[in-house]
């Protein structure tokens, strides 16, 4: 009873602050299933089983590829190629997760400093965690990795969502000061689905507004969408800030967003996040035209 009784307490902290639960079995079946998740992803961290995929991001007036978002999956020996949606938020909770934080920026840092070698200086985006904010040194952290893997700073940006500016914002803002100083570039993640986003753009050293897809997948002229959207670049333009449009699925958007003076834009219409060596083919080997290829995708998607 006292076992039933922890698991509901567990359950009730997990959905918020102030939020309580009633024990029954399908709370048992859903710890039981976190439990085994947890030990799968410790035994995965040790056997290399992570992998990063890596998204376009496209310059809207060129048409040119000038970064790429790391994203990591895992390779499952039985399951296959497994997203982050499935995974990604439990492993944060386990005893690998800083070790897998740093993984993914070092992992990341070399593959850009490859592709500099290679001729190609494509900025990297990370993802950065909650969990790397509130112990360590990550400024250090990532000073040290960018001497050891030669990647200029200028070619890294480091990607932050609200929440994690909502956790302790003076030292947050600190660690952000920091980084700036290193020379790497600070993306905000998400922009505009947060409770208190314009006033993290006087708050903290930012150089980059990444745009909600959820503002940009259905696009349209005269739309409440098109007003946000409009009005957020006009508002970063004014700040100096850069703007990347997330979620572009269709031609029409890039148009409205290139007339809205946005900068860059990430989406499925250029491409879905791939293993590097689809990257490099579809865009750094044969001078790529990107329209083509956008073509293509929106026919395999549609087939």
């Amino acid at each position: 009873m006292l076992g039933n009784a922890d698991l509901a307490m567990f359950h009730a902290k997990s959905a918020g602050h102030g939020q309580h639960a009633f024990f029954d079995s399908a709370i048992r079946g859903e710890l039981e299933m976190r439990l085994s998740l947890t030990a799968e992803l410790e035994l995965a961290s040790a056997r290399g089983e992570f992998e990063l995929f890596y998204q376009p991001q496209i310059r809207l007036d060129t048409s040119q590829v000038v970064g790429a978002e790391a994203l990591i999956r895992w390779r499952h020996p039985g399951r296959g190629l497994v997203s982050p949606g499935h995974f990604l938020d439990v492993l944060h909770t386990t005893s690998v997760a800083d070790k897998t934080a740093r993984w993914v920026i070092e992992e990341a840092c070399r593959q850009g400093r490859r592709w500099q070698q290679m001729g190609h200086d494509i900025r990297i985006g990370v993802n950065l965690t909650a969990g790397q904010f509130e112990g360590g040194d990550l400024p250090a952290t990532v000073a040290a990795i960018l001497a050891d893997t030669g990647l200029p700073a200028r070619l890294l940006e480091l990607e932050v969502t609200e929440n994690i500016l909502l956790s302790d914002d003076e030292r947050a803002r600190e660690i952000f000061c920091r980084l700036r100083d290193l020379g790497t570039r600070i993306a905000l993640d998400d922009f505009g689905t947060g409770y208190a986003s314009l006033s993290y753009l006087k708050k903290f050293p930012l150089n980059v507004l990444k745009i909600d897809q959820s503002f940009v997948r259905e696009l349209k002229p005269d739309s409440s969408d098109a007003a946000i959207v409009e009005s957020t670049i006009g508002l970063a333009k004014l700040l100096g800030l850069a703007v990347v449009a997330e979620g572009i699925e269709e031609r029409a958007a890039i148009d409205w967003l290139k007339q809205m003076g946005c900068d860059e834009g990430q989406g499925y219409y250029f491409g879905k996040p791939m293993p590097v060596a689809e990257f490099e083919r579809t865009f750094l080997t044969a001078k790529p035209n990107v329209a083509e290829h956008a073509a293509e995708q929106q026919t395999a998607t549609a087939a």
